[in-house]
């Protein structure tokens, strides 16, 4: 994956690379939105056990929401 040049570039990507990388893009940002929506947000990661919690939130609402 690469990022998007801008639409003024002198070195453009050909309209399949575009296509391409919109596509998988959406993707991308798709899950990792679903993914934030699940985790706790009050938790703070300072220490080694918030973050293990936090962690093992996500795979719990993960493994639900795929039941």
């Amino acid at each position: 994956m690469r990022p998007h040049r801008k639409s003024n570039s002198k070195r453009p990507f050909p309209p399949w690379a575009f296509y391409v990388q919109s596509a998988y893009g959406k993707i991308v940002e798709t899950i990792g939105s679903l993914q934030e929506h699940l985790l706790l947000i009050t938790i703070c990661m300072v220490t080694a056990i918030s973050v293990e919690l936090k962690i093992g939130r996500l795979v719990l609402a993960t493994s639900l929401n795929i039941l």
